[in-house]
């Protein structure tokens, strides 16, 4: 073979390797922009499973406090008929049932819902985190810039979530005005 020849197929071979090795690398940036995507809507899902969780926890241990406290008043109104018509043993009955509801089922229901609702920041933190990992990754990176070209990245859904931060009523209104209203929390 002539050495004209010999250099004309290294190229050639030059050439399909880096068009291959190239084709290789844009087709790695899809498993890594894809890789994103799933982490952003795992997290979602863990976050839609807390949120679950705390409404549970906390319409369950509500309930309780609730019952509880309808029970020692129903009984408190089934002592107050029986001796209505008998004073002295009314407030007899009052002495020896001291009807205090008692207040660790308030502080522990009260405890539950700062723990669920930590619980539930910690996750939404997490998918802020990761959301905005994938941003940087997207803006500020070739391999980004070459997922949103080559592959159209992000895809719809995961763009909407990306976007849904959970919050009050109140907060987004107070950031959607930047006017931020006093609020009696006594109410």
């Amino acid at each position: 073979m002539q050495k004209g020849t010999k250099i004309i197929i290294g190229l050639m071979l030059g050439f399909i390797l880096t068009i291959g090795l190239t084709v290789a690398w844009i087709i790695n940036i899809k498993f890594q922009a894809g890789t994103f995507e799933n982490q952003i809507v795992a997290s979602n899902q863990n976050l839609q499973n807390v949120h679950s969780s705390v409404n549970k926890i906390l319409t369950s241990s509500g309930i309780t406090v609730k019952n509880f406290g309808e029970t020692k008043i129903k009984a408190i109104q089934a002592s107050i008929a029986k001796y209505a018509d008998k004073p002295q043993l009314m407030m007899m009955w009052i002495k020896e049932n001291d009807q205090q509801i008692d207040s660790k089922l308030w502080e522990n229901f009260q405890k539950q819902i700062e723990v669920q609702y930590t619980k539930f920041e910690m996750e939404q933190k997490s998918k802020i985190s990761k959301t905005q990992e994938y941003k940087n990754f997207l803006d500020n990176t070739v391999r980004g810039n070459i997922a949103q070209a080559v592959w159209s990245y992000p895809r719809a859904e995961t763009l909407a979530i990306m976007n849904q931060v959970i919050m009050t009523g109140e907060s987004k209104e107070t950031f959607e005005t930047g006017i931020d209203k006093s609020v009696d929390v006594l109410k």
